[in-house]
């Protein structure tokens, strides 16, 4: 296949015409190349190889590929063309829509069934459904067949008008027999193929498309016609929902060659020892995760410990664990041994016009645009000869009837003797050609007595083909219009399914010492002075919380002043039986039991401000345990010897206010950049106070708003304050405060 850079349109483009595959072609396809002058090629195997090619043709051409102009693989164009000829507005046997597709295309009844499930909306696999289903029809997270097509219906689904837009701007062609005229492509009014998941294997060759957001590609659209090119990014978004992690290379390969790759997870929720999957990645099936299961013979996992409890409300699939305290480490072995999370690589590959074609995002833009253009400029071209045609008849009736005495002269013609007389005599009247007379004389009697009708149809006649012409001196405007209509009645019933995360487990690995190390998100939480490493958010919310990587390096503060430095990578996740890893143990304390850790962050060079209850403040940098001379992990002289006296910590942020309450509901603030930054065991007094409670940092471009009257604030003394507050709005860091954490001491 030939490859070319676009530079102008942003996207790489490699085509092959299906029609001239050649023996080459195919030893390449079926890795044969070295074969060449070996005895395998006799004359029978070349009689072969030719009749293969034949095969390659006929698959990729007419079944295992979506078109880019209409997103339908045959099948499925000819299931939706035979109900609409047919005009099946109501629901008809499938059986029947099957029976009508062996018509056009010589495919399997059983494979033309299963094709037409998939277009259902309670099957689920197309994100933007074009049929509406009866019975069991199957889903897109279960290997489970449909019930007999006898025994299902369909009909149309409201966004398959969509699909049937300009019917006179497409071609014609022949089915396989040429007894059938049958459309080339539908005329669908938008680029239909990026929202719809496509999966399939050809001769040599394979698709994988994700499916996106409508909304995102009508913007899309709407951003090619006003720039010319695309530039902007969509995420995938799959109708099975899951979790989806990418970086901005593979996005931009997506977009650009459509062969980048990304991450899917399953979503899941703990019921006690249980794990529940409620969505699969997309392509993936619960009877995969099932045997895979089966086959990784994960110990955590209670004897025969799974279940599918899916129901008509959706997926549902039960893992039992041997305990609870083993559902992390269970967790942890379903997404990295299990299609629970799952690589997606993509592969935009379709056909167009005989030519398979793999290119980018942009690239399926681009050519479906200029291919919209030819549809609508032909379908109006058409629309504007009907209407002109018909306001040629209208105008000779019109300008007949304005003759005086014409209109009784034609009437007495017409009924006492022959149309002749009376087509004569109207080109007489008005020097018209005759198939404007014979036009005329087939109007009835009394519509020779209905001026007004006439003229006021003329007049809209006008009006519609103005418009038109308007519309083909910029032919966009009607494919901005299709997409306004789209948003409107389709696009606005989608939001996004697919959760974007960061989060991803083992992705990548760092070397350390010659060991390579795995290198992903976690959470650790500290409890009785136990550090747990956790796959998942423990649902309890009991200690102190806060996310991370497997190989952070972790901070925690005593009540007394000291700083405990932990190393992830010497943390292992909790499992079995284990309570975790005594920081002070850890830290090399022989006698620890004053030891009560009131917070804790994993060192990201980020600033901490330190409240005091005593009205002074301190700061910690976090950078300095990353870069600093310091190795040790553990230090006495952590922060201020008052420590006792620490009542709150919040992330430092530059041209802020910080805000404090005392226990008494008083409040005073001052500029967090007015507070001299020291070392972190000194502190400054900024407020004459004994009993401060909590604190909140607010940006200047937020202090008017969450705290109005925030000026009455600036005084070394605490006060009332009078009207509404919002310390604690999106910028907030900890959901916990000071009395919190002070009581987990």
């Amino acid at each position: 296949m030939v490859k070319e850079l676009h530079d102008a349109e942003n996207f790489t483009l490699e085509e092959k015409d299906i029609d001239s595959l050649t023996e080459e072609d195919l030893f390449k396809l079926l890795h044969l190349e070295n074969t060449k002058g070996s005895d395998v090629h006799n004359s029978g195997f070349q009689y072969l190889v030719r009749g293969y090619i034949d095969y390659a043709r006929e698959v990729l051409t007419n079944r295992a590929l979506e078109d880019i102009r209409d997103g339908l693989k045959p099948v499925q164009r000819y299931a939706l063309y035979w109900m609409f000829k047919e005009k099946a507005k109501d629901m008809i046997k499938s059986e029947q829509v099957g029976a009508g597709v062996l018509k056009y295309h010589p495919h399997n009844a059983d494979s033309a069934y299963e094709s037409l499930t998939k277009m259902v909306e309670s099957n689920g696999t197309f994100y933007v459904p074009l049929l509406i289903g009866k019975g069991e029809l199957g889903k897109k997270f279960s290997n489970g067949s449909p019930a007999a097509s006898r025994y299902t219906s369909v009909k149309f689904h409201e966004n398959a008008k969509e699909m049937f837009t300009a019917m006179d701007g497409i071609d014609m062609v022949w089915n396989f027999d040429d007894t059938e005229r049958v459309p080339e492509v539908l005329p669908a009014s938008v680029p239909y193929i990026l929202m719809k998941y496509a999966d399939g294997i050809a001769v040599g060759f394979s698709t994988k498309s994700p499916s996106f957001l409508p909304q995102d590609v009508t913007n899309l659209v709407r951003e090619y016609i006003r720039d010319g090119k695309c530039s902007t990014m969509i995420v995938p978004d799959f109708s099975t929902g899951g979790f989806i992690s990418y970086t901005e290379k593979e996005l931009e390969k997506l977009m650009k060659t459509g062969k980048g790759s990304f991450m899917t997870r399953g979503k899941v929720f703990i019921d006690g020892k249980n794990i529940v999957v409620t969505e699969v990645p997309q392509g993936v099936t619960v009877e995969k995760i099932m045997k895979e299961i089966e086959k990784a013979e994960i110990q955590g996992i209670t004897p025969n410990g799974y279940s599918d409890l899916t129901g008509k409300d959706g997926c549902y699939f039960e893992i039992t664990c041997r305990a609870k305290n083993r559902v992390q480490e269970v967790l942890m072995e379903l997404y990295t041994k299990t299609s629970l999370q799952k690589k997606f690589n993509s592969n935009l590959l379709a056909v167009e016009s005989k030519k398979l074609v793999i290119t980018g995002v942009w690239g399926i833009i681009d050519r479906w645009v200029k291919w919209r253009r030819k549809v609508l400029t032909r379908q109006t071209r058409l629309d504007l000869a009907k209407l002109v045609e018909s306001a040629k008849y209208t105008k000779g009736f019109i300008d007949l009837l304005a003759i005086e005495g014409a209109r009784d002269e034609i009437v007495e013609l017409t009924t006492k003797k022959s149309d002749n007389d009376a087509i004569k005599r109207i080109q007489e009247y008005i020097q018209c050609e005759r198939d404007v007379a014979e036009w005329i004389i087939k109007r009835r009697l009394n519509q020779f007595r209905n001026d007004n009708k006439y003229i006021n149809q003329y007049a809209n006649y006008q009006i519609e083909i103005a418009k038109l012409e308007k519309y083909l001196e910029n032919i966009d405007t009607l494919i901005l219009e299709d997409m306004d209509r789209f948003d409107l009645l389709v696009s606005k019933k989608h939001e996004r399914r697919t959760e974007i995360t960061n989060k991803v487990y083992e992705v990548e690995t760092v070397k350390e010492d010659e060991i390579e190390i795995p290198v992903s998100e976690c959470y650790y939480q500290i409890k009785d002075g136990f550090l747990r490493k956790l796959h998942v958010k423990p649902t309890s919310g009991e200690g102190i919380i806060f996310e991370g990587y497997t190989n952070s390096t972790i901070i925690a503060l005593s009540s007394e002043g000291e700083i405990f430095r932990i190393y992830g990578n010497d943390i292992n996740y909790l499992t079995g039986n284990d309570i975790g890893t005594y920081i002070p143990t850890y830290s090399g304390l022989a006698n620890a039991q004053h030891v009560q850790l009131i917070w804790a962050t994993v060192c990201d060079e980020k600033k901490y401000v330190l409240t005091y209850e005593d009205g002074f403040v301190g700061f910690l940098d976090t950078a300095e345990f990353l870069v600093g001379a310091i190795k040790s992990k553990y230090l006495r002289n952590g922060i201020s010897a008052h420590a006792d006296k620490l009542t709150d910590v919040r992330e430092y942020q530059e041209d802020s206010v910080i805000v404090v309450e005392t226990h008494d509901k008083l409040y005073a603030c001052a500029h967090l950049d007015s507070i001299k930054m020291k070392s972190r065991t000194a502190r400054t007094r900024v407020w004459y106070t004994d009993n401060l409670y909590d604190s909140a940092i607010i940006p200047m471009n937020e202090i008017s708003k969450r705290v109005p009257n925030y000026m009455t604030l600036f005084n070394k003394k605490p006060v009332m304050y009078n009207g509404e507050m919002n310390l604690w709005g999106e910028v907030r860091v900890y959901e916990e405060n000071s009395e919190e954490l002070l009581a987990s001491s």
